[in-house]
């Protein structure tokens, strides 16, 4: 699954978020599209995205396309 961290989590996540939670048994990978929200002109929100998903999904691993960039 992946968010572009051009915003803040909003009720329109909660969707998402809530069906990774219910997964049970698999592996859970969320990509954070910050260098798209950059490429795009937008504000990155993706450090506070990354802390609000590691509280409320602590069993995601959680990638950042500027780390796959590298």
């Amino acid at each position: 699954m992946g968010f572009e961290s051009s915003g803040p989590f909003h009720l329109g996540h909660y969707p998402l978020l809530r069906k990774l939670s219910s997964l049970k048994g698999v592996e859970k990978i969320v990509l954070l599209a910050d260098v798209h929200a950059q490429v795009n002109g937008k504000k990155d929100f993706s450090f506070q995205m990354e802390n609000w998903l590691r509280k409320v999904l602590p069993q995601v691993n959680i990638i950042k396309g500027s780390e796959i960039m590298r």
